[in-house]
């Protein structure tokens, strides 16, 4: 139930009219940038319409028990995409779309975590 008040709260404060949470003041509200060091292949085979997919990511672990880790994918200073995560944060993921060519999941952006330990 915390994790969807959260949530909430978070969707809620995106949502609203207004102010949106800036980049800097989701920093000074305790989220931290990260960066992934970790790279895994994907390829499901099962899933005929997915292209296999390169994923970068972090393993994390909570700060505080009783709080959910919430991530911000930032496109700009004021438009960011909330999402709850458990212990994986996906910073990109790199689509095969061909032989030869890679194409970035996410655009530009900046990534936030909320009570993570990486």
């Amino acid at each position: 139930m915390k994790k969807y008040l959260l949530l909430l709260s978070f969707t809620l404060l995106s949502c609203a009219d207004i102010r949106k949470p800036s980049i800097d003041s989701l920093k000074q509200q305790g989220f931290d940038e990260i960066h992934c060091k970790n790279l895994e292949y994907k390829d499901i085979k099962s899933d005929v319409g997915s292209n296999p997919f390169y994923k970068i990511y972090a393993t994390v672990e909570k700060k505080d028990v009783s709080l959910e880790i919430v991530t911000a994918r930032c496109y700009d200073s004021y438009d960011c995409d909330y999402e709850i995560v458990e212990d994986e944060v996906i910073c990109q993921k790199l689509v095969v779309s061909s032989k030869t060519q890679l194409d970035s999941y996410y655009n530009d952006h900046v990534l936030l975590v909320f009570n993570a330990k990486f």
